[in-house]
């Protein structure tokens, strides 16, 4: 009688132990099918909108040249970025 109070525990652990792992490997995929999606979409910025961003800021650079007033909205921008601009020029002296 006693041995089947302890199968009977035993079976019930198990069987807690297999739902919790169950539940364990279901969210680590549908963990990995999000970051599967994130790559995908972090992918698609890096090669489709990266680009245009970057012709962006290289036509906003060349604009500054002409017109020393963009040059603080750029320090703005690339300090909060914390990725400097080069070539800037820096407004003549009155």
């Amino acid at each position: 009688m006693k041995n089947n109070q302890i199968l009977a525990a035993l079976t019930g652990f198990f069987f807690l132990c297999s739902l919790v792992t169950f539940y364990k490997v279901v969210s680590y995929r549908s963990s990995l099918r999000l970051l599967g999606e994130a790559e995908s979409h972090a992918a698609y910025v890096r090669t489709v909108e990266g680009p245009v961003i970057n012709s962006l800021v290289n036509d906003t650079v060349e604009y500054s040249k002409k017109d020393p007033a963009v040059v603080p909205i750029l320090q703005a921008l690339t300090n909060s970025a914390s990725k400097p601009v080069t070539n800037v020029p820096k407004p003549a002296a009155k």
